[in-house]
């Protein structure tokens, strides 16, 4: 049904066509007919629309294990943006598999490497707390090594609750959970020259890929109580590191 703006301009469908407006300008077109969506389906033309929207829809499906996964964490850290930021990137990286055809493409172990360095909510850049963070090895042991603290954050907020998660992601069988955490407490103002937070231990399987995130969140003190703040833009969550076999 069609309706009009006071006396002016109809918007909406009137028989087989639907008057539509981009901006101020009023468009017109015809319905799509039933002929037309089976050329969509079955077409030789349509053969390359229909790989890629399953190379979308997979990626699409990886995305959001991933979110799910992260599930505690959601709401703090997933914004529109975000997503569509996150299924672009697994989407660039699946298409890096040598499968000729398109739609059987897979996001491998070796190409996720693409996903290290992914930052959940844009505004809230890990560089807001530390410089250099990396995955090293101290003694035999794996720890995430976190460069000095930027000032601006220990004067905003003088404590961070930080925990290093390891996210394990089998894309083949959709499925993925955390298998490994360690969080601890920090005073910033006393570790401003930088620390080493420890990894969970963890057997790697093969097929499977890890994502190594670090997950920072803000705490200040109301008296003498730790009291978590709820900033968006100090709330971080970053893929550091993607391991495999």
């Amino acid at each position: 049904m069609a309706t009009s703006e006071g006396f002016g301009e109809l918007t909406g469908r009137i028989g087989n066509h639907i008057y539509y407006k981009v901006g101020s300008q009023l468009r017109i077109r015809k319905m799509p007919t039933k002929d037309f969506s089976k050329k969509v389906k079955q077409g030789k033309s349509f053969e390359n629309f229909r790989e890629f929207g399953t190379l979308l829809a997979k990626s699409s499906c990886i995305g959001k294990l991933i979110r799910d996964s992260l599930m505690d964490s959601k709401a703090d850290f997933f914004d529109q943006d975000t997503h569509h930021r996150l299924n672009a990137l697994i989407q660039e990286a699946t298409k890096l598999d040598d499968e000729p055809i398109v739609k059987k493409k897979r996001l491998l172990p070796g190409n996720a490497g693409l996903l290290a360095g992914f930052q959940f909510r844009k505004s809230a850049d890990i560089s807001s707390y530390f410089s250099d963070v990396a995955v090293t090895e101290i003694n035999g042991e794996k720890v995430l090594k976190v460069g000095f603290v930027n000032d601006k954050a220990t004067q905003k907020f003088p404590y961070a609750q930080l925990s290093v998660l390891i996210l394990a992601l089998d894309p083949a069988k959709l499925r993925g959970s955390i298998i490994g955490k360690n969080t601890q407490m920090y005073d910033l103002m006393s570790v401003k020259e930088g620390f080493a937070v420890p990894i969970a231990n963890v057997s790697l399987e093969a097929d499977v890929i890890y994502l190594v995130l670090l997950q920072v969140e803000p705490y200040t003190t109301i008296n003498g109580l730790l009291l978590r703040m709820y900033e968006k833009s100090y709330q971080c969550l970053k893929v550091i590191d993607v391991m495999y076999v």
